[in-house]
């Protein structure tokens, strides 16, 4: 009967063993698969650069890599030039879907304009330069 309860007890204790290997194979997986803070660089043309970020954190870190090298005299930002306001929303819709995905790009982006709308009192269009201005800057 000893012999018939200490087997139970330890095929419970394998099956909680493989439970805990298979969790932290799932966890494992999941951290190299997860994304992280990213940052893209786009080369336009020779030396002019495009940047999109993933997160608010590595867009902060990102500006602060950008202000050091403009201190410094590195380089020099460039302010978005004569583009309609079509091509404008089209680069945000963009930069919202490398933040945000696929599925809830447009989303936010559409409430970013109109909070942008409500708390100025300005134009859909002035809305989305000044957020194009606010995410490029």
């Amino acid at each position: 009967m000893l012999v018939f309860i200490l087997s139970i007890i330890g095929i419970i204790k394998l099956e909680f063993l493989l439970l805990g290997i298979l969790f932290g194979i799932l966890g494992a997986t999941y951290y190299i698969v997860s994304e992280k803070h990213r940052v893209k660089l786009i080369c336009l043309e020779n030396n002019v650069f495009e940047t999109y970020t993933n997160s608010n954190l590595s867009r902060e870190m990102l500006e602060k890599f950008i202000s050091f090298l403009e201190k410094n005299g590195k380089i020099t930002r460039l302010k978005p030039l004569g583009l309609f306001v079509k091509d404008i929303y089209e680069k945000l819709n963009e930069f919202y879907i490398d933040i945000w995905g696929p599925h809830l790009a447009r989303k936010m982006l559409t409430k970013d304009i109109e909070r942008l709308m409500k708390r100025r009192g300005v134009s859909r269009e002035e809305a989305i330069k000044k957020l194009f201005e606010k995410c490029f800057k």
